[in-house]
């Protein structure tokens, strides 16, 4: 039984990656509609792979796709292959991921962004929590607030919570709405404790997180 596991698992480790071997130069072709197929393709095989009771295919599929990612292939394609991770990647796509966040591409930052904000690893949470410690640029301190209050792990409220006091309006309507995802009983007392202090848009904006607390 574990000989015939084994060689399963081998079988579809190496069809997943002769897909994406295919797939990948397709995905910067210069024909849009080439390119679109490419992703349509990626999507597919996603599908198939992120099935229920399909683990060791999608497991292999994600290990090809890291590979692939970690030669330090184009934005484009990184991008698309980041969003196929969005869909099914799992704690084997962490280690591939988390350098990522610091790429130079804000666009394959941010998809590298919602890959970790879907994906269920802990480790995912703990890297994007290290990311919001040193972010400085106030969208991108947004979408990783956001990014956390997807996640909806209350270990993130503490890191949060002060986030409610920026001037910016994007860090403060990011750091209302994840603390509402949260909703812990301290991510409550900490919406309404600001509400307390604010008028205008911003209170309303608290009042409408308040509602919108899970308790």
């Amino acid at each position: 039984m574990l000989k015939k596991l084994l060689l399963t698992t081998l079988l579809f480790a190496s069809a997943s990656q002769a897909a994406i071997q295919e797939i990948l130069p397709r995905l910067t072709a210069a024909d849009l509609n080439i390119q679109t197929q490419a992703r349509l393709d990626l999507l597919a095989a996603c599908s198939t792979a992120g099935r229920p009771g399909a683990e060791a295919e999608r497991k292999a599929l994600c290990e090809d796709i890291c590979a692939e990612l970690n030669t330090g292939i184009a934005a484009p394609a990184a991008i698309a292959l980041a969003h196929a991770l969005q869909r099914i990647g799992g704690e084997e796509s962490i280690a591939t991921l988390v350098p990522m966040l610091r790429s130079s591409d804000p666009h394959l930052r941010d998809a590298v962004r919602k890959a970790l904000a879907v994906n269920p690893a802990p480790d995912a949470g703990k890297a994007l929590l290290a990311e919001l410690k040193t972010a400085n640029d106030p969208r991108w301190t947004a979408g990783l607030i956001m990014a956390l209050g997807e996640r909806g792990d209350a270990k993130a409220e503490k890191s949060i919570t002060p986030h409610l006091k920026s001037n910016d309006p994007d860090i403060f309507a990011a750091a209302a709405k994840a603390l509402s995802i949260i909703g812990t009983k301290g991510s409550i007392k900490a919406l309404a404790k600001q509400r307390s202090q604010e008028t205008g848009k911003r209170e309303a904006t608290l009042t409408a997180a308040l509602f919108e607390t899970n308790l």
